[in-house]
């Protein structure tokens, strides 16, 4: 397979070296554009970017070294390299070139050997450069993609996560949760000694509810009493549903006193709400019992305890709290 040949931009104000050096790159199947000023060259970088750019110092409008710093300025061409071309042989002269941004130097006159190596080695570099950079870019992409990929994996975790803990229809914690978080306070309990009260809070009846309204209607009114219950708790207190119609709240470091007024503050708010939807709008009352973990038995026999003063509310009337003996 024949192997592409770099294209040049030479830029000279001497018709003679142009003729030179575009019958040595011609003589070698090079593509060839020329300039012999730097008004010339801007033109032809603003139609097409050459491979190389062979640049005199001195021009007709402006010096060769400007024209190297308007090239490197733009984004679209800093990246060609610039080989001045010059009869100017000072290290000084050298030196200002190479560090305004040329590739190299090379001094007039040159021989064709030496030309075409200087040429070949900068385009090789520049393939090199160009390949490197396209492999940068698909790594970023790829490195984008994969953040992308993770992000939504980690919110699928998370959301699954939610669906493990979460009751799906009052969006509080889900009777799973909040034994794991009990638990955990059983343990702490035991470190630091400090109490923490169960509650349980039932709907009065609500099966009656249901029947005469319909299960969206019971539905509505778990949402609603969920967001009353929310709002009268402390951030440290963990609301869950806990079957049905009852709700289960752990009170951290809460004794059955304070326990107590939380309770009555919830009942109290609930039995003041209006719930209303579509054409429907009632009243209703919330039934509580609690019990103050003391560390003398399993945190199950504390709940059992909390029911049991739940029962008895509901056996005494209803729409009050029951603190368990």
């Amino acid at each position: 397979m024949q192997t592409e040949m770099p294209s040049v931009l030479i830029v000279d104000d001497s018709p003679l070296n142009l003729m030179f050096i575009e019958s040595i790159l011609k003589r070698n199947h090079y593509k060839i554009k020329t300039a012999s000023t730097g008004a010339e060259a801007i033109e032809v970088l603003t139609n097409q970017n050459p491979d190389i750019i062979l640049l005199d110092i001195i021009l007709p409008d402006l010096s060769g070294f400007d024209l190297c710093k308007s090239i490197r300025s733009n984004p679209d061409t800093d990246s060609i390299p610039i080989i001045f071309i010059s009869s100017r042989s000072e290290p000084d002269e050298i030196q200002k070139g190479l560090r305004i941004g040329g590739s190299d130097y090379l001094i007039k006159p040159f021989n064709e050997i030496e030309l075409l190596a200087r040429i070949d080695n900068h385009y090789k570099y520049k393939k090199s450069q160009d390949k490197l950079k396209a492999l940068n870019e698909e790594l970023l992409k790829a490195n984008n993609m994969i953040a992308k990929k993770n992000e939504a994996l980690e919110n699928a975790l998370l959301q699954l996560a939610e669906l493990a803990t979460t009751d799906s229809l009052t969006n509080l914690y889900n009777r799973r949760y909040i034994m794991e978080r009990i638990n955990e306070e059983v343990i702490r309990y035991r470190q630091t000694g400090r109490v923490f009260s169960l509650v349980i809070c039932d709907i009065d009846y609500f099966k009656q509810i249901n029947d005469q309204y319909g299960h969206d209607f019971g539905d509505y009114c778990l949402k609603e009493i969920s967001k009353v219950i929310l709002i009268n708790v402390r951030e440290a207190d963990i609301v869950s549903r806990w079957g049905g119609e009852e709700f289960l709240i752990f009170l951290s470091e809460t004794d059955k006193r304070s326990a107590y007024k939380l309770a009555e503050r919830i009942r109290f708010a609930i039995s003041k709400m209006s719930i209303r939807y579509n054409d429907i709008d009632i009243s209703m009352t919330v039934t509580i019992g609690l019990s103050e973990y003391n560390g003398n038995s399993k945190v199950e026999e504390s709940i059992k305890r909390a029911d049991i003063a739940l029962y008895r509310g509901k056996s005494d009337g209803r729409n009050r709290v029951v603190v368990a003996s």
